[in-house]
């Protein structure tokens, strides 16, 4: 018996939703390759979590009040 997926506004599926917050919270580390070739576990990278983030607050968004809440800005005061 399939189990059917549950589908949220955007298309995500339940499985995507979760692998998003997975990369987000660096829980989740994906197979690359050293100057040797062999392969070894990579960490996301900061913008790839943030990009996670940002898919997720998108959902987010579109699931919840409907409120849209303006971008974050990021100041470098030191």
């Amino acid at each position: 018996m399939e189990t059917e997926e549950r589908i949220g506004p955007e298309g995500y599926t339940q499985a995507a939703l979760e692998a998003l917050a997975d990369i987000a919270l660096g829980r989740k580390s994906y197979p690359a390759r050293d100057k040797d070739g062999r392969e070894v576990p990579c960490q996301p990278t900061v913008a790839e979590r943030l990009k996670a983030l940002e898919l997720l607050s998108r959902w987010s968004g579109e699931a919840g009040t409907g409120a849209r809440a303006e971008p974050a800005r990021i100041v470098d005061d030191v």
